[in-house]
């Protein structure tokens, strides 16, 4: 067995490597130490909370497509007998490809979009149609995310969110 390991790693080793596009990535990471005194309990609380961004580029050759995320992880140490908690919130995380076809945009995902009628943070996709004469056109759905309190996420079947501009 070891020995067959062997010679199919070094047969690994004679394969011409192919050439191949590398995309590019960003990372930024932060780190929090939060304590402070909950209003709730009136107690001393202590709490971790590690920021994530994430942008990736340059996924096609023409580099219209890319990704970006961004998003929160939070450790709260035990206090009393109460458990330990590891909570996760994603802000959003959506793929934003550009000239799907000629004049037409996508965003997919979780993203914030904001008309005239207002504001939201959806889980869904937006369709921007540039240059159709003198004016444009974007369309969008999606589920609306809503935050609570107490680090939740809050979603029922009548959170849609739908509008045209």
């Amino acid at each position: 067995m070891r020995r067959t390991c062997l010679l199919l790693c070094l047969a690994l080793l004679l394969v011409p490597s192919l050439p191949a596009e590398a995309v590019d990535m960003r990372v930024t990471s932060s780190t929090q130490f939060l304590w402070f005194n909950d209003i709730l309990t009136g107690e001393d609380d202590e709490m971790f909370a590690q920021y994530l961004k994430v942008g990736v580029t340059k996924l096609n050759q023409e580099n219209t497509a890319s990704i970006q995320g961004y998003g929160r992880a939070t450790y709260r140490s035990a206090v009393g007998d109460e458990t330990e908690d590891l909570l996760g919130r994603l802000y959003y995380l959506y793929l934003d490809y550009r000239n799907v076809v000629k004049n037409v945009d996508l965003i997919a995902g979780r993203h914030f979009v904001n008309i005239p009628a207002g504001s939201a943070l959806i889980d869904g996709a937006t369709l921007n149609i540039r240059n159709v004469g003198p004016v444009g056109l974007r369309v969008l759905g999606g589920q609306n995310v809503i935050f609570s309190g107490d680090r939740n996420e809050i979603t029922g079947g009548n959170d849609g969110f739908m509008g045209a501009r």
